[in-house]
């Protein structure tokens, strides 16, 4: 269900002239959703920017990213502020864009798509040029009302030299750092701070838009730093028209390609040296008067006020309403268009990647989308199916659905059922056609990441704090010790996938730990290594398997053959993660938790024996792993492989899916079987590429616990007892039995 209403709504009759209703109505959004729209700094800045075009007559409402303007009877427009995510222009109505952040992907056939567009940077405007958009240059501006030396407390000591604004691995805040590290007090607000300075400059994590503007008016200096590739865009970020505002001296990392505005108020600086120059010379200036504070004030009041922004978006939306121009559906039919006879295509097409697989489903998403459109065109039934394994990818299931519609007489006028897989397909389409993510496409091991998301419309940072609920990822059992072994019926059958073979003797301690018969079933990619790992285990069922799907195609079905054997399965492999350090303690962890000591590992045991609902133990989740616990780019393979598994349920959404993180877990054989049987081949899975998500791997990691959910289990994190993580939601129990009745009372569930 979409949400339709904005939060808050500024309105403007203009009393003294006329009673008339007003005729034009911006509908403003940016990237932030409802629920976490406080924790942007893009929202005071819209919010401001509101107020100022009801100064100019016009009415103006917010919405946000997911949901849709609530249309007015006067004429409506909708304003897109963007960066780094851009969404889809809203159909049937002007679309205004302006790009005041660098995107994260330069999708020109999107942007192409809005009626107008801004940016606040030469560079990127002239680059959009070359693809045939006329992009005008719209700087950031300022709300002077709300930034003024009068903001000041009485009694207010002046801030040397100020800071507000988060440290992240894509925002360094380089200058903050050059300047403190010279020996300046900084006052520094936001998060992500903590351990970078020293305790004493970190103030706070967050700061009121009254408290900001108040701080801003006791500050000398205030330092600007840009994220990642802002400045080399050439986009000045308004923290330095609200310091300027506000009378303070900005001193900024320089911005590729601005204009001198003739402010000496704002000093740019390209070296650590140049920093310090400009620290001293304006610290020995010493505070400036009020007369100063306001002289700077009034430049922004003149040049770079929203009121000036407000009267060109408002030039301009009119502009686009004389014209006629409105964003197109997705799915139009086409009355007069010529009929065409379609054969539909295999949904498997063998492609060598996974996003040439993608390419080519697109094509084919998009074919049967222009021949619906048109009455009397024939769409054909697909020739029987290639019995090659194509890669199972992302845009699957929606040409499996698209195909479904086009064979269904009756649901063609249906445009909504075709939305979705239509708009998917264009996406994809235009970034296999926009030169800059075509380069993109080439370069990087996060190609299919990064398709995916431009395909689902997703941002880049979905990991980002408070994106999800993880209390129900961090609720794990701390495992007891037991001294007696655990009577087993049919042997373990332990999947070990070792490419990194010299892990081996790691493994085989761990191993040794438990306490009951073990079945050894070790799979590698070269003969090589296979040679060395028969030395160290003389005794397993040694597989050499090609490099395709990571450890899930070994483990899953590489070794299908022997799951008949066995009731509990245990799942291992060498894991190492050269792409992030921070992970480099993640398979000791996972040991720490499924193979702690053979105490620990009696007591898991008998989970199995004792509480029958029980399908899967998995670790409780590594801390530097817990923000992706969740369907991050690989809900979309996800659905296909729903289809495929014949679920009836829908997929459990972020706070609800529970999955074993690193695909290490001990399985009851009949929770998992369904997987088992889906018997994969190594064509279904990508070519290896150094991916970090968003393959069948990965999506195959996360289906493991739904399906366990489906085949009516219950799964169950654990930790051994030396494992200090979450200890909030840490559960220990005096007996299995009341272990058993927390499972059935859903205790670990949610």
């Amino acid at each position: 269900m979409k949400a339709v209403l904005g939060y808050r709504r500024y309105s403007f009759h203009r009393d003294k002239v006329s009673d008339q209703p007003l005729t034009l109505h911006f509908h403003i959004s940016t990237n932030s959703r409802r629920e976490n729209s406080s924790s942007w700094g893009e929202t005071p800045f819209v919010e401001g920017l509101s107020r100022a075009l009801v100064r100019q007559g016009v009415q103006a409402t917010l919405f946000f990213r997911g949901e849709e303007p609530a249309l007015s009877v006067n004429e409506n427009v909708v304003l897109r502020i963007v960066g780094p995510h851009l969404d889809e222009p809203v159909a049937g109505l002007p679309n205004l864009l302006w790009i005041i952040n660098p995107l994260n992907f330069l999708i020109t056939r999107l942007i192409q798509r809005y009626q107008a567009v801004f940016c606040a940077s030469h560079i990127l405007a002239h680059q959009l040029g070359q693809a045939d958009i006329n992009a005008a240059f719209l700087l950031q501006a300022t709300e002077i009302e709300w930034f003024h030396p009068d903001k000041r407390p009485p009694e207010a000591q002046p801030i040397p030299i100020l800071f507000v604004g988060a440290h992240a691995e894509r925002a360094r805040r380089q200058t903050v750092l050059d300047a403190i590290d010279a020996g300046f007090e900084v006052e520094v607000w936001g998060p992500g701070w903590d351990g970078i300075i020293p305790e004493r400059m970190w103030h706070g994590k967050h700061l009121s838009y009254d408290d900001l503007a108040a701080k801003y008016a006791c500050a000398d200096i205030i330092l600007n730093a840009h994220m990642n590739g802002m400045a080399k865009q050439g986009i000045m970020n308004n923290r330095s028209f609200d310091g300027i505002a506000s009378g303070a001296i900005v001193i900024s990392d320089k911005v590729a390609g601005f204009e001198d505005l003739g402010l000496p108020e704002l000093v740019q600086v390209t070296s650590k040296a140049e920093l310090e120059e400009a620290l001293n010379q304006a610290l020995g200036a010493g505070s400036p008067d009020g007369e100063t504070r306001l002289a700077r004030h009034q430049k922004m009041v003149e040049h770079h006020s929203f009121d000036a922004t407000a009267g060109q978006l408002v030039k301009a939306a009119q502009a686009v309403l004389q014209s006629g121009k409105t964003a197109s559906p997705v799915f139009s039919p086409r009355p007069g268009g010529k009929p065409v006879n379609l054969r539909l295509g295999p949904l498997n097409s063998i492609a060598p990647t996974q996003h040439d697989a993608m390419q080519i489903a697109a094509a084919e998403i998009l074919a049967i989308s222009s021949a619906l459109e048109v009455p009397g065109s024939l769409v054909l039934p697909r020739q029987e199916p290639q019995s090659e394994p194509g890669i199972i990818h992302p845009l699957m299931a929606d040409l499996r659905e698209m195909q479904a519609i086009s064979l269904v007489p009756d649901q063609r006028e249906l445009a909504n059922a075709l939305t979705t897989p239509v708009t998917h397909a264009r996406r994809v389409d235009d970034a296999f056609k926009s030169e800059v993510f075509s380069g993109l496409l080439a370069k990087t091991s996060n190609r299919d990441t990064y398709l995916q998301r431009i395909m689902t419309n997703t941002p880049v940072w979905l990991n980002s704090e408070g994106e999800f609920d993880r209390e129900l990822q961090k609720r794990h059992v701390c495992l007891s010790p037991r001294k007696h072994s655990v009577k087993i019926d049919r042997p373990i059958g332990v999947f070990l996938h070792l490419y990194y073979d010299e892990l081996a003797g790691a493994f085989a301690e761990r191993l040794a730990l438990i306490d009951a018969p073990v079945h050894l079933y070790i799979s590698t990619d070269t003969s090589e290594k296979a040679d060395r790992l028969r030395a160290a285990f003389p005794n397993a069922d040694i597989r050499i398997m090609p490099n395709r799907g990571r450890d899930i195609y070994p483990k899953f079905y590489g070794f299908r053959d022997a799951y008949p054997n066995h009731d509990i399965v245990l799942h291992l492999h060498g894991k190492k993660s050269a792409h992030f350090s921070k992970l480099d303690q993640w398979l000791a962890h996972i040991l720490d938790c499924l193979l702690p000591s053979g105490e620990e590992i009696n007591r898991l045991l008998s989970y199995f024996q004792n509480i029958p609902s029980l399908g899967m133990v998995a670790p409780v989740p590594f801390q530097n792993v817990l923000p992706a616990a969740h369907w991050g780019t690989n809900f979309a393979i996800a659905r296909e492989l729903a289809h495929r598994l014949d679920l009836q349920d829908p997929l459990p959404d972020d706070s609800h899916l529970r999955f074993p993180v690193g695909s290490m877990f001990w399985a009851r054989v009949k929770a998992v079987q369904p997987l088992v049987d889906l018997a994969l081949e190594p064509g279904h899975f990508p070519p290896e590429a150094g991916q970090v998500d968003g393959t069948l791997s990965h999506a195959i990691e996360r289906m493991a616990g739904v399906v366990t959910v489906a085949s009516g289990h219950r799964i169950l994190s654990v930790s051994g007892k030396n494992v200090d993580l979450y200890k909030k939601y840490q559960y220990r129990f005096k007996n299995n039995g009341d272990l058993r009745v927390a499972l059935e009372n859903g205790t670990f569930d949610g």
